[in-house]
């Protein structure tokens, strides 16, 4: 509603924030949140399957913002919060987290002793609700705030009040004893404050995003790196009593441990301890998204992404038969490719180069994810099976998944090297190359040597490679959106134009033809269909292939004259009547013509498929 206020709105809202600040009285107005629950999963009748989705006020929302700000620039500037924590970090994500681990368990493999890596996975149960008042004003104390705004943050978590609302009906107000505020702009990073100093006294690696904790070690001794590891558990299990948090109490979410080994025999290692349970061992971990097998091969993720992806596409492939096509190819990069796209830089394998002629080709795995693709495209345009994958994506304007890693790849790289991601990353980048004769520094960097093929196609040495090769083509650093623009120039095609026709059968015989592959006797005896043993075309005079069938077969003579007429129409007011019998006027349209005239073109086409009742039967 803010947003509708013209300017008269500033001054209220000046004064009541200043009004705040002076007193160090947060409104008690604000500190009520209206919660709704939302289904996660499984049985509605258990609470725990609900989100709690909360609502606070937006004027409050806004002045949490201000401190926010003024907060979070303290803290950085004095370097106060944890380079390990990356949780709710600006410049910081999942996937760089993960892509700085992975690396780290790379490295461990193609060390020449082959090391292992040991890794724990915590998490905090109910962790921001958890959070003890008192202790995170000592805290806020601890790390310099004081006087006036550290009383400040006392009115604004004490006495905090939420009610559930459902179908408008309210609850009863509720007091909250503990915890930061869920939906709020301040919450996320108070809970970061309160758990920045659980790493102290830690022994092994530790990363946090938020809650989520992975605590590891590089095994050169196995007793001595389980003795660090077990005194890190136990310090962690001791700040949690201490700080009144609880670490995985859930005993169907207890910590899991994973030993990633590329060896064929593992040595034998002493258990580890947590909340004196012993810390149960898996072959494979879900971390922020991303599972993580034993071998780092990513196929169990791969294989769930895969699972999930199917279910949407079968939903696609119903609804394009309504829908115009540009909404199930919405649907699909937003249902599907957005999912495959997360953490595809650190799971993609380059493609494999393959004895003369086969040249290059996609691993196996890479195969089942393009394949996805593949099934969508299909959905989308109506085609059928075995339609040519490389034209059915430049008729949707696709690069292919695996060009899209690549491309990705390389803008991380950019993204690195400039500063826009953690510095821990930037720290993995190897030296450039030699100053130039005019002591300029080149944007290529030293290749760095592998030992194993495993670590050739990890991300640092692959996407380093390929960011040679592209960046080479630049006399100066280029900014991020004009690197993006180039690699794509080389990657995606240009998408064919249906010009807005909303006809989804219609647009689907168009695509069938485009591609090669419909009823069309001469288009299935080239793709081996077994009711097909004959190109030849029912009329018997010739093959049945598309220009056929729109030029010549005469058992279409009366449908083409309705068709001749309006196509010639539109080309002589274009000057254009010299490619009356060019078959690609037909299925494209022509790039000197209008939109509309081009739509007009192709639905007298599409009129002319059905019509004939070729396509039909």
């Amino acid at each position: 509603m803010l947003l509708l206020c013209d300017n008269s709105i500033v001054l209220p809202l000046q004064i009541i924030f200043e009004n705040i600040l002076k007193t160090s009285t947060y409104p008690e107005i604000w500190k009520l949140a209206n919660v709704t629950p939302i289904l996660k999963k499984n049985d509605k009748q258990l609470i725990k399957n609900y989100r709690p989705i909360s609502l606070l006020p937006i004027c409050g929302k806004i002045f949490e913002k201000i401190i926010f700000n003024n907060l979070y620039n303290y803290f950085n500037a004095n370097n106060l919060i944890t380079k390990n924590q990356s949780g709710f970090r600006p410049g910081d994500s999942t996937t760089n987290q993960l892509l700085y681990l992975v690396n780290e368990i790379h490295e461990a493999f193609e060390n020449p002793k082959s090391l292992e890596v040991r890794a724990v996975f915590l998490d905090i149960s109910k962790a921001f609700d958890k959070v003890w008042h008192e202790g995170l004003i000592f805290k806020l104390r601890q790390n310099g705030i004081h006087g006036g705004l550290l009383k400040l943050f006392e009115s604004y978590i004490h006495n905090r009040k939420q009610r559930v609302v459902l179908n408008g009906s309210f609850s009863e107000d509720s007091i909250l004893k503990s915890g930061v505020p869920q939906g709020s702009v301040l919450g996320p990073l108070l809970f970061l404050i309160y758990i920045n100093d659980l790493e102290i006294n830690i022994k092994s690696n530790i990363k946090f995003f938020a809650d989520d904790t992975m605590l590891y070690s590089i095994i050169k001794k196995p007793e001595e790196s389980a003795a660090d590891l077990n005194h890190d558990l136990e310090i962690i299990s001791q700040w949690a009593h201490q700080w009144k948090m609880e670490f995985n109490p859930d005993p169907s979410k207890q910590a899991n441990e994973v030993l990633f080994s590329c060896k064929k025999s593992s040595p034998n290692h002493p258990p580890l301890i947590f909340n004196r349970n012993v810390v149960a061992k898996s072959k494979d971990q879900k971390h922020l998204g991303l599972i993580l097998d034993s071998r780092l091969s990513f196929i169990k993720h791969i294989n769930e992404k895969i699972t999930k992806a199917k279910k949407v596409i079968g939903v696609i492939k119903h609804l394009s038969n309504y829908l115009p096509l540009k909404t199930p190819d919405q649907m699909y990069k937003a249902l599907v490719r957005s999912h495959l796209d997360y953490c595809d830089i650190i799971y993609h394998e380059p493609n494999k180069i393959n004895q003369p002629p086969l040249g290059l080709s996609l691993t196996a795995l890479m195969e089942k994810v393009e394949r996805i693709q593949y099934q969508a495209a299909l959905a989308v345009t109506g085609s059928w099976q075995g339609s040519s994958r490389t034209n059915l994506y430049e008729e949707l304007g696709w690069e292919s998944l695996s060009d899209r890693r690549r491309c990705r790849r390389i803008l991380q790289v950019h993204k690195i090297e400039n500063g826009r991601t953690p510095s821990y990353l930037k720290s993995k980048l190897p030296t450039h190359h030699r100053p130039q004769p005019d002591g300029s520094v080149p944007m290529t960097f030293r290749e760095l040597r592998s030992r194993t093929i495993r670590y050739t196609n990890s991300f640092f040495p692959e996407a380093i490679a390929t960011w040679n090769i592209f960046i080479s083509h630049f006399g100066i650093m280029p900014n991020f959106a004009s690197l993006k623009t180039y690699i794509s120039s080389f990657f995606r095609p240009k998408k064919k134009s249906i010009f807005g026709i909303h006809d989804p059968l219609g647009v689907h015989y168009l695509f069938q033809l485009r591609v090669n592959l419909s009823p069309l006797r001469s288009h299935k005896k080239r793709h081996n269909f077994i009711d097909t043993p004959s190109e030849t075309c029912y009329c018997k005079q010739s093959a049945e292939n598309t220009s056929h069938f729109f030029f010549e077969c005469p058992l279409f003579a009366t449908q083409r004259v309705n068709l001749a007429g309006s196509v010639i129409e539109i080309l002589l007011r274009n000057n254009l009547n010299h490619l009356g019998n060019d078959l690609r006027v037909y299925l494209y349209g022509h790039d000197s013509m209008s939109d509309m005239d081009n739509k007009i073109l192709l639905l007298s086409t599409i009129k002319y498929i059905k019509d004939t009742q070729r396509f039909s039967t």
